[in-house]
């Protein structure tokens, strides 16, 4: 890999000591930030004060050598910024550069001082439809410190050597180091093994369009737009499935892999990379400076660690009297109250002289036992009505408590049945815009029909916009799993 001059002198610095925090840290030995939308199982998106200001949403990006900021905001802040040098994006075009310094980086409890960050043009980063304004790169993200990710709890965690440990029963992984890639043995379909970058700013898994025919690998058509960290972006149009993908003791199924392509590198140095398509699925501890990482699968059930994941934004939702403070319900039409069955008529009393005789009078007839207090016979019984199935639903409504009504935040919901366990649909997630109390969908309520209820398991404090299209307001997204 061709390293420009900058990336050399900031890789020396950033690297840091093993023994400590990297120059310029705050005082202590970890760190934590809450995630933005762990659930959506994407990139690692974090709130960040730059110059005691914001906060603004940045990605984690570890392949970046140093973190970036938008124009935009670069101008918002005032900061002095230049042209420093010209750096190759992956398409190996050497782009030029602009910079700024800036005196804090406040990312969780942890705060960065004095870093020259890249200016990279405005709008360049979307996140689940939200505006990512930064990246953090190895300046902050530093290689000699742990990187736990644990979304299950919503949380990234930062540590120096020895103070950070992997969970109980995680599966090691060994890795090397490749100039700044940490890589990592990946074999695909039990079968070929494939030396790829263990890439946790990556969206997707890839491998070199050679090694993908290699594999015979069926192909799928996918659409969708990778941009690396200088903001270069490259439209990708298909793909591949692969049945199984292990690394480690650990394995996928049905994964997609892109093609690889960065021109930086030749394609003997390594085959590709492990996106968040896979490492999403894991609790990923990462030790650099040791050569190694830990995976170990998510918890199952959304439900078993709700509340963390919901305290992770402090007192925000103490007050709460249900989880996120919102409810969701199933709207149906009204029904009609059912009509109660006749009552059988009386059966008529028999006349005096219709009477039957007694049996002294008839010795021959024979009488059922305890005839005389058990009557006449009454009629049949009309039979039980059916019960009427419960009429389709036209909507989903979703509700928050009254005194958030100023507040602008996301709630994810999930799908149950009549027994409380997940149905296995989407989830959902709500903006509730500031002022409105309730939200409401009709756009994919045939797909809920059979859930029993919901319950929130996460909510966020950094929501999307809801969409306006052609008079129609849209908050409410499904969060399909990226596989």
């Amino acid at each position: 890999m061709r390293n420009s001059p900058l990336m050399s002198a900031i890789l020396l610095v950033a690297t840091g000591c093993a023994a400590g925090a990297p120059p310029g840290f705050s005082s202590g030995d970890s760190w934590s930030v809450p995630l933005v939308g762990p659930l959506e199982n994407g990139a690692l998106v974090v709130p960040v004060k730059v110059n005691g200001k914001g906060p603004y949403l940045f990605m984690i990006d570890p392949d970046s050598p140093v973190s970036s900021i938008d124009s935009a905001m670069a101008s918002d802040l005032d900061l002095y910024t230049q042209l420093a040098t010209k750096e190759l994006d992956e398409m190996d075009v050497r782009r030029v550069v602009g910079v700024a310094d800036v005196s804090s980086i406040e990312v969780g409890d942890l705060v960065v001082r004095t870093r020259q960050v890249r200016i990279h043009k405005a709008g360049t980063f979307w996140y689940g439809g939200r505006l990512v304004r930064g990246l953090l790169g190895r300046d902050v993200i530093a290689d000699s410190l742990i990187l736990v990710v644990d979304r299950d709890r919503g949380m990234v965690y930062l540590g120096t050597q020895g103070h950070l440990s992997p969970p109980p029963n995680a599966i090691e992984v060994k890795a090397r180091h490749y100039f700044s890639r940490f890589l990592v043995k990946a074999k695909v379909n039990r079968a070929k093994e494939y030396s790829v970058h263990f890439d946790l700013g990556a969206p997707y898994s890839m491998l070199w369009e050679s090694k993908l025919q290699e594999a015979k690998l069926p192909r799928i058509q996918v659409r969708t737009e990778l941009t690396d960290e200088l903001g270069t972006k490259r439209a990708v149009e298909s793909g591949a499935m692969a049945a199984k993908l292990q690394i480690g003791g650990v394995e996928v199924d049905g994964v997609t892999l892109l093609p690889f392509l960065d021109k930086r590198i030749r394609e003997r140095e390594y085959d590709g990379a492990i996106g968040n398509n896979v490492l999403a699925q894991f609790h990923v501890t990462v030790n650099r400076h040791e050569k190694r990482a830990w995976l170990k699968p998510r918890v199952k059930d959304l439900g078993e660690l709700a509340s963390q994941r919901l305290r992770r934004w402090g007192p925000s939702f103490d007050k709460c009297k249900t989880p996120a403070c919102a409810t969701a319900t199933l709207d149906r039409p009204a029904t009609p109250e059912p009509v109660p069955s006749p009552e059988p008529a009386p059966a008529p009393e028999a006349a005096p002289d219709e009477a039957a005789p007694d049996a002294e009078a008839a010795p021959d007839a024979k009488a059922a036992p305890d005839a005389e207090a058990a009557g006449p016979p009454l009629p049949e019984a009309a039979p039980e009505p059916e019960p009427a199935s419960l009429p389709a639903p036209t909507s989903i409504t979703f509700t928050r408590e009254a005194w958030t009504r100023d507040l602008t935040y996301d709630v994810v919901f999930e799908a149950l049945n009549a027994d409380g366990t997940p149905i296995g649909l989407p989830l959902l997630r709500v903006t509730f815009p500031a002022g409105a109390e309730s939200v409401t969908t009709d756009a994919m309520v045939a797909m809920y029909s059979a859930t029993a209820t919901f319950r929130a398991v996460d909510t966020g404090l950094f929501p999307r916009d809801c969409d306006n299209a052609g008079g129609t307001m849209q908050c409410v997204w499904q969060i399909k799993p990226v596989r």
